[in-house]
């Protein structure tokens, strides 16, 4: 099949790791432009470089080029408040979106949970990195016995936490915590963010700690084996990602289990620093939604 062309809008970190993910290893998706503000920024500067066609006026110079009705599918890597007025003109033109913004539009999005459902949305939220790394094995567990509470808890290093204040941190909590419930199915959740300023930084880590019904052995057996089932497909689409201890399950009280999970995220280098890992599973589970999408609808 032919690959559908893709643009990115944002010519940041995440937008330029998005458009190096797609040069390099997505055979359905063709780059057709990488969109900014700002002349002069390394992402467009790059892009240039390499081939790919750019504008630095923003929405209105995606929608002035002259292969714009050629691209299928756009990549949103700005802000909430600029991801509304984009939905509202490239939804009239028919352009698909996938976004990492923080905005709640769009149906949310975990690939290997419910990408079938949602693959032709028009608008897809792909959440956070700590959903996206965290969900799959929520939506495991829950495959054997139901979540009652879901906790997820991330350490954020280096660069990326530099950009990091209490109202960011809270949007992105929120939303991590509401996909644990809607997308994972666990009956509550919570979720907390912290920032580790270590230097070098270190790769980001993420624990998942889910209350469950007491198991016996069998239980037991089967929740580890979805657990470990669900974390290969994410390290699938992002070889950075694994679990980074043995999958534990004690005894919780009031006739519970809990089950503890050490995940590691280490980036794929294709833009964003390896220790980002959080971000790099974003443009990574984004991409994966694209390529999905470009053989499906």
């Amino acid at each position: 099949m032919q690959p559908i062309k893709v643009a990115v809008i944002g010519s940041g970190p995440v937008g330029t790791d998005l458009m190096m993910k797609v040069l390099r290893g997505a055979p359905t998706l063709e780059m057709a432009a990488l969109i900014g503000i700002d002349p002069d920024s390394p992402g467009l500067v790059q892009a240039a470089e390499l081939g790919v066609p750019t504008s630095a006026r923003g929405l209105a110079g995606l929608l002035a080029m002259p292969h714009f009705a050629d691209i299928a599918l756009v990549f949103d890597a700005t802000t909430a408040g600029a991801h509304r007025a984009n939905v509202t003109a490239l939804a009239e033109h028919g352009k698909r979106i996938v976004h990492l913004t923080q905005s709640a539009l769009g149906a949310h999005v975990v690939p290997g949970v419910n990408l079938d459902a949602h693959v032709c949305a028009r608008n897809i939220n792909v959440l956070t990195g700590s959903a996206q790394a965290t969900v799959p094995l929520v939506a495991a567990i829950a495959t054997v016995t139901p979540v009652l509470e879901a906790a997820a808890a991330a350490v954020v290093a280096g660069t990326p936490a530099k950009a990091m204040t209490r109202d960011r941190i809270a949007a992105l909590t929120d939303t991590t915590a509401h996909a644990l419930t809607t997308v994972g199915g666990a009956l509550r959740a919570r979720a907390s963010l912290s920032l580790d300023r270590t230097d070098p930084p270190r790769a980001t880590v993420a624990t998942l700690r889910a209350a469950v019904g007491e198991l016996d052995r069998r239980g037991r057996g089967a929740v580890a084996a979805a657990v470990r089932e669900a974390a290969s497909r994410v390290a699938a689409y992002s070889p950075g990602f694994r679990v980074a201890d043995e999958v534990r399950i004690e005894p919780g009280g009031e006739g519970t289990d809990e089950v503890t999970v050490g995940l590691e995220l280490t980036g794929a280098g294709a833009h964003l620093p390896v220790h980002a890992g959080g971000l790099d599973l974003m443009t990574a589970a984004a991409v994966r939604i694209a390529e999905r999408a470009a053989v499906s609808c």
